[in-house]
This record gives structure tokens, C-alpha cells and sequence, in this order.
């Protein structure tokens, strides 16, 4: 906990809101429902209090604000934005710290660790995922605005999961979160570093910024607490010089020659997932070596896998009964999810976002086609993204043989800034600009054929699409794969209209 707001007026606010019949905390005039509590927040562009009035005509019954202002409900008056984290945080008496909490950050990756992660912890107790995909727990999804959410919804959350009997919670950190505080009230008792490239540099300034940023996970770990590392990763010695003294440290690595504390050997990465031998050396412990699957395809894949093997064994302890529940597996929503076509060709749709995961991507997927076969691809980058834009596109350009650049969240900007951008150093014969992403999808499906693969890149399973800069306000979009699943069904009526995994190159269904 912090010390913005003392006890003494702690106590006082607490008591003030222990009067009210209180149902929630929200920070959007717009989503007040009768009962909660507007809280009052001072940006760059917007001050909640200036919303006051809306929030109560919808039903707040008291107002959380920075500085006195006129109500007709009780007012809370706070020092700052992290006192009233603290001030809900006590509310709800602290649901943090009756979770056993992983954070995992990383340029890519994050969303499929904690995703299976979760996975593989709920055969053992019940834990909880928050990230990209959402907030799931006791089979229930809720739909976030942010991969790490804003402190009040992510206290609510965990409020709930203590309330469902959850015991682990697995959290996607993204760098922005880290920076703006989201997650200061946290302590982690496990943190996991994917990869640290290059990304968001447009709200970071640079990559150095980016790193920091995300280093200062380390900050928020618990005394004692877990830090896994991937040993692949060239930034992996700059973490460990950052870590706590305290901090039990444990590395992962699918190269052989490493020196890892888990590491995979012998691999057969595939589409259709990866066999390898399971060597694992921690913490002093006699040396083991086992055979293990997974199911998720691709080589990073494996990294994703060994990552979420590690994250088990800190929970744990047992990492036989985590190799055991890696075959396992379901897919991750959006995250490598192939469709077999009638025609002999595939289409994989995935959630590759910038260039680093574009590049592994296309490399990965060419690396498992047969010579002659051509790859296909659909992409796009946000608005976020437009300074690397040029260089991804010609990227693109270099690595698939047809490209269709489409819309991406263009967040404010004109629909066609980002694709135009993507074009300018490609190859313009073979790379097409198409806005409407469902056409540009169509397209590139009805140009394949036997033995082709087409990649479906950015969105995955996100049912909308950011045109404007207020995330408040999306548009509805059917999604990638169920967009996928359509064109499938028009084009080839006799193809069953379900997605089901498929290899890229042997044993198609």
C-alpha cells in the first residue's frame, strides 16, 4: 500500500462511503449507474469534474473529487488520483493481496502466457486471466477497454474474483500500465518477462524509455518473489541487473546451449504444435530431462510455452504435472487459429501487431511451406503505430508474396493513413490496399489455392475496430475469424462452416 492518503483521513472517507449503500466505483459519467460513486479524474484532454452533474442525474450517490466542488450528493475530497486508488483499494479491504498475482510483460507474447497460464493453474486451483482478451474467471468473460485496466476496474475485478473463491490471478502488464501507474497498488508475487523489443515508441519516445518502463515491473514484485526471464532474449542480462537482491530468479530458453533453468531440447516445432525434451536444472535441484508437447504452433509458441512451464513451477513447485497439462491445451482466442479450406489451402488468423510479430510470423510460416506455395497476408497497423508503418509494410513486402493492407484501430487518423504509409516502400504490384478489412479478407481468400496459406493479421477474435481516438466509442466488427469462417462459407459451401485446427502442411482435415 501507499502513503498518499493518511490514516486518519482514510478512516474518515471510509466511513463516509460505509454510509451510502455503495455498488460500484466508475470513473465515466457516461457508464454511471444508480448507486455508484463517480470518481473524478484530471487528464490531458478531460476533468471528471466537469461531469459531475451528468454522474448524478444518472445516480451516483457521492462524488470522489480532487478538490472541493458543489453536489447534491456527499463529496469526498482526496489528495490525488492514487489516493483514491487507496481509498477503494480499502474499500474493497485490499482483494490484492488475497490473490496470488503473476504479471507478465513483454513486447510479444504476453497474451498467450498468461492465457494458457491460467489455463494450466485452473487444473490445480482457480485462477483468473486479465488482459487483452478480457477478465476471465469462473467461466465468465468480461470485456476490458485496456490490456491491464484502469485501478478502480481492476480492483473491482479482483474484489470479485475473491468473492468467486479465485486464488491466482495472471495479468498481461503493458508498458503504458506501468508507466501510468494502473498497477501501483500490486504487489506481484511472480513476474515474467517474455521479450523486450521495440513498440509504442510514438508514446514513449524511444526504446531505452520503452525498456525502463517496462523494467519497472521489478519494482512492484514482492519481497521474495518470482522473476522469470527468457535467456533468448538479449535484454535478459539488463532485467537481472535491475532485479532485487531478494528475488528468486528462474530462465527459460529453447536454444540448447544456454544455461537455463528450463529448457527445451530436440524440438519439432510445427503448425500443428511442438515435441521436445524438457530438461530442467532449478534452483540446485537434481537435473531432469522429460518429453513434453504443446500443442500451439510455431516456435515462439515454444517460448510462450516454456514461459507459462516456469510461471507453473513458481505456483507450484511441480513441473511434471505442468508438462502434463501443457498437451492439454485449448487455443487462445485470435492467437494462431487455423482453417482448413475445401481447396487445400489454410488460413491462419493471429493477432501479429507489429513488426517484430510480423516478422516471426511470416518467417515461421515460410520456413513450413513447401517450395512453390505462396503466402498471403492481410494486415494493418493502429494509428498508434503510423511512424512504423513504412518499415513494417516494406517488411511485408519482402517476406509474403501477395499483401493486402486493410484497417487497423486507425484511432482518430484517416482511414487509408496508415495503409498508404504500409505501401510507400513496398512493392505496389503485389501489395493492394483494401479499407474495409472483411473485403480485403475476401480478396485474399479467393486468390488462394492448394498448399497457399493466408495470414490474418491484428485483430483475432476483437469484435470491433477503434475509428475514432475516444476508445469509448468502437465500432462493431464481426471479427477475423468468424470473417474468415463467412468468406469460407461462401466460397466453398461444401467446407462445414466451424474452425478447427489444422496442419499448415501435413495432415489436413
Amino acid at each position: 500500500m501507499h502513503d498518499f492518503v493518511c490514516p486518519e483521513s482514510l478512516r474518515s472517507a471510509l466511513e463516509q462511503l460505509k454510509a451510502l449503500p455503495v455498488s460500484g466505483f466508475q470513473t465515466d459519467s457516461r457508464a454511471v449507474q444508480p448507486g455508484h460513486v463517480f470518481v473524478c479524474k484530471e487528464g490531458l484532454t478531460q476533468d471528471g469534474h466537469q461531469h459531475i452533474h451528468e454522474a448524478v442525474t444518472k445516480g451516483a450517490i457521492a462524488i470522489i473529487a480532487l478538490r472541493p466542488v458543489k453536489a447534491s450528493v456527499p463529496v469526498i475530497v482526496v489528495e490525488n488520483f492514487a489516493a483514491t486508488v487507496e481509498l477503494v483499494s480499502a474499500w474493497y479491504n485490499t482483494p490484492q493481496k488475497r490473490l496470488y498475482n503473476i504479471g507478465v510483460t513483454g513486447t510479444n507474447g504476453k497474451t498467450t502466457v498468461a492465457y494458457i497460464l491460467a489455463q494450466m493453474l485452473n487444473q490445480t486451483t482457480s485462477a483468473a486471466y486479465t488482459g487483452t482478451l478480457g477478465c476471465l474467471f469462473d467461466r465468465q468473460l468480461f470485456p476490458l477497454t485496456n490490456t491491464t485496466p484502469d485501478p478502480l476496474i481492476l480492483l473491482t475485478m479482483m474484489h470479485e474474483m475473491v468473492e468467486a473463491g479465485v486464488e491466482c490471478q495472471v495479468m498481461e502488464v503493458s508498458s503504458h500500465a506501468l508507466d501510468q501507474g494502473r498497477v501501483a497498488m500490486m504487489q506481484f508475487d511472480c513476474v515474467i518477462f517474455t521479450n523486450i523489443g521495440e513498440d509504442h515508441l510514438d508514446y514513449h519516445g524511444s526504446r531505452e524509455e520503452y525498456v525502463q518502463a517496462k523494467l519497472t515491473l521489478l519494482d512492484r514484485l514482492k519481497d521474495g518473489g518470482t522473476v522469470i526471464v527468457n535467456n533468448d532474449d538479449p535484454i535478459t542480462d539488463t532485467i537481472l541487473k535491475s532485479c532485487p537482491a531478494s528475488a528468486r530468479v528462474i530462465s527459460y530458453s529453447h536454444t540448447e546451449c544456454t544455461n537455463a533453468d528450463i529448457k527445451a531440447m530436440s524440438s519439432l516445432p510445427g503448425a500443428a504444435g511442438t515435441a521436445f525434451e524438457l530438461h530442467t536444472a532449478i534452483e540446485g535441484k537434481e537435473s531432469l530431462t522429460q518429453p513434453a508437447f504443446t500443442p500451439l504452433p510455431f516456435l515462439y509458441n515454444l517460448e510462450n510455452s516454456l514461459a507459462a512451464l516456469a510461471g507453473f513451477y513458481a505456483k507450484t513447485g511441480n513441473i511434471s504435472a505442468g508438462i502434463q497439462v501443457l498437451k492439454q491445451l485449448e487455443p487462445v482466442p485470435g492467437r494462431c487459429e487455423t482453417i482448413a479450406l475445401a481447396n487445400g489451402a489454410t488460413v491462419l488468423v493471429d493477432y501479429a501487431h507489429n513488426r517484430d510479430g510480423l516478422e516471426s510470423l511470416l518467417n515461421q510460416t515460410r520456413a513450413l511451406l513447401p517450395t512453390g506455395k505462396l503466402i498471403h497476408l492481410v494486415t494493418g497497423l493502429t494509428g498508434e503505430r503510423l511512424q512504423d508503418a513504412e518499415e513494417t509494410g516494406a517488411l511485408c513486402s519482402a517476406m509474403a508474396d501477395k499483401i493486402w493492407f486493410t484497417c487497423h484501430n486507425p484511432l482518430g487518423l484517416a482511414h487509408d493513413a496508415v495503409p498508404l504509409a504500409m505501401q510507400a516502400r513496398a512493392d505496389k504490384q503485389r501489395c493492394h490496399i483494401v479499407l474495409d478489412r472483411q473485403q480485403a479478407i475476401r480478396e485474399a481468400m479467393a486468390e488462394l489455392n492448394d498448399g497457399d496459406v493466408l495470414l490474418v493479421c491484428g485483430k483475432g477474435r476483437e469484435s470491433y475496430q477503434y475509428m475514432l481516438a475516444d476508445k469509448t466509442k468502437p465500432e462493431p466488427y464481426i471479427g477475423d475469424n468468424e470473417t474468415v469462417l463467412c468468406v469460407a462459407a461462401e466460397l466453398f459451401p461444401e467446407l462445414s462452416n466451424q474452425a478447427h485446427q489444422a496442419s499448415l502442411i501435413e495432415g489436413r482435415q
